[in-house]
């Protein structure tokens, strides 16, 4: 249980995640960030712990060659990389035939877009310009929304949002971690 939020800007994109691991009963502040950078990416996870240990020190990220479309890597390489490790670490479930990440979703942010990664392996690009994923999502994107326009620093807003989930969800706490794509 997590909130992780993400913000783009004209020239960058923002990840947050708060610090706490949780059961939905219990939990406490864990030290390992949920949001990390990976090669030229930036990812924020929640669900699993152990998912998040996968997708960062397990997963090789492919080699984008030159001519190919940001969405051709995204949705055919990379996806296909991150099945793979799945698939190989043993956090890919089959559901009558149907793949998906066994454990939870992402945030992602990659040469200055925002994407969110769902459980299905489907990557979207949020139109609003931010996102988030975990228990606290609702909340840090009424947030999100309530802020959007203001003369806000990105990082102020995702302090903010995370914070208003930690008001409402249990499974958030509101310390969290910030990084950048640059």
């Amino acid at each position: 249980m997590t909130c992780i939020v993400g913000i783009k800007t004209t020239d960058n994109v923002f990840i947050g995640g708060d610090t706490f691991g949780s059961n939905g009963h219990t939990g406490e502040s864990y030290l390992r960030p949920k949001v990390f950078k990976k090669g030229n990416m930036i990812i924020g996870v929640c669900g699993s712990y152990r998912l998040m240990q996968v997708l960062e020190f397990c997963l090789e990220l492919p080699k984008k060659y030159e001519g190919i479309s940001t969405e051709k890597y995204l949705y055919i390489d990379f996806i296909n990389a991150v099945r793979t490790t799945l698939k190989t670490t043993g956090l890919l479930a089959i559901d009558k035939g149907v793949e998906s990440m066994d454990g939870g979703t992402f945030l992602m942010g990659y040469e200055g877009e925002l994407y969110k990664v769902q459980q299905d392996l489907s990557i979207l690009m949020p139109a609003s310009g931010y996102a988030s994923v975990g228990s606290g999502c609702d909340h840090a994107k009424a947030s999100l929304f309530s802020t959007d326009g203001l003369m806000l620093d990105p990082k102020e807003r995702i302090v903010k949002a995370i914070q208003c989930a930690n008001n409402f969800v249990v499974s958030v706490n509101g310390e969290n971690n910030i990084i950048s794509l640059v």
